[in-house]
Formats: C-alpha cells, sequence, structure tokens
C-alpha cells in the first residue's frame, strides 16, 4: 500500500492513492480543524472530510497562553528519563558524581 500522506501535507486518495487537494479548512475550537480534500484524479473524483487536531506539546512555549494551561505535554518514557539521570550522574571527566553532594565551587564564586 502507498504512503498515505505527502510532503506538503496534504492526503493522498484512500482510492487510488493519487495526492488530494485540501479545499476548505474550518476551525472547530483552538486546537481542531475540520478538513475538506478532493482527489485530484479526474477519474476518481472522491472528496471527504479530514480532522486536525491537537495531539501534545514537544516542548513548553516559551510565551505560554494562561487561556490553554490544559494543554497536555508528551509524557517521557522511562528510558528518556533513565537516559537524563545516567547523563546528570556524570562528572566532566566521565566518572559517576554523587547528586547528593553539594560542590562548592558550584555555589561560591571568586571574589575580585
Amino acid at each position: 500500500m502507498p504512503p498515505v500522506s505527502t510532503r506538503d501535507g496534504n492526503l493522498r486518495c484512500p482510492h487510488c492513492f493519487m495526492p488530494s487537494h485540501r479545499r476548505t479548512s474550518e476551525e472547530i475550537n483552538i486546537t481542531t480543524r475540520s478538513l475538506l480534500f478532493a482527489c485530484t484524479n479526474a477519474f476518481c473524483g472522491h472528496t471527504w472530510r479530514a480532522t486536525l487536531t491537537y495531539e501534545y506539546g514537544l516542548v513548553p512555549s516559551a510565551i505560554p497562553n494562561p487561556e490553554m494551561a490544559c494543554l497536555p505535554m508528551r509524557t517521557p518514557s522511562r528510558s528518556d528519563v533513565m537516559a537524563a539521570v545516567r547523563e546528570a550522574r556524570l562528572g566532566a571527566d566521565g566518572s559517576e558524581i554523587d547528586l547528593n553532594q553539594l560542590d562548592l565551587f558550584a555555589t561560591f564564586t571568586a571574589q575580585a
């Protein structure tokens, strides 16, 4: 079966697999749009409606909208968390450091 999407974000026709054109787009709410597609194959002529919706965020916004505080973020997998913990435990020389031990030189700066 051929891929169902194209590089420009349009879908392929589910019947003849030819590219389609997005004919109209209507905002349902701030995170959902209703789209109308038409097949470019004149012999097929299929048209259909699809929905485009926000699933989850990957990186938090630097200027978050307070009205959209309920938008979900991606939950990191256990392997992502464990990799971050392993990375945090390694010192500059590659040896493992104790995270409970304070670093005297990181908390004080030299006085001129």
